[in-house]
């Protein structure tokens, strides 16, 4: 793991967030939508999927959502994710493997809390989006000792 930021003074407009790569595999979206009760076939089976007029099985929304948040939430570990937005311009495949990314694009103090908001990406290694939307992380300062 590289660096993280604990603390909102750590942090600037134009800092990228540490990507983080992931291949997530049929086995893989299979656990996914039988922890989270998801019955469709659209997630599991190919030519089901194809039925529908996609590519293949895809990966759920929500589940692209928890890759961004995960990446987020990984480079803030002290910080609070407060919101996550998502516009969904592709559907993702199994078996690719992701990138997501993202950059700090303004930092504001709120009725004392420390916020900073980001864009966020996933994409593939061609650079093709599939998912993009913002973020927003609320951090603690040096001076509140933790606190956000």
């Amino acid at each position: 793991m590289g660096e993280r930021i604990h603390f909102y003074e750590d942090i600037e407009v134009g800092d990228e967030i540490e990507e983080l790569e992931i291949c997530p595999t049929t086995a893989d979206v299979v656990r996914y939508v039988e922890v989270a009760r998801m019955q469709s076939g659209r997630f599991t089976d190919d030519a089901y999927a194809r039925n529908e007029g996609l590519p293949g099985a895809i990966i759920p929304g929500n589940m692209s959502l928890g890759f961004l948040s995960r990446m987020v939430t990984e480079f803030f570990p002290t910080g609070t994710l407060r919101n996550l937005t998502a516009n969904f311009r592709a559907t993702v495949p199994h078996n690719t493997p992701l990138i997501c990314g993202g950059v700090v694009t303004e930092k504001q103090e709120e009725q004392g809390r420390h916020l900073v908001f980001c864009d966020v990406l996933m994409s593939n290694e061609a650079g093709d989006r599939y998912v993009q939307g913002t973020a927003q992380v609320a951090l603690p300062t040096r001076q509140s000792g933790g606190d956000c």
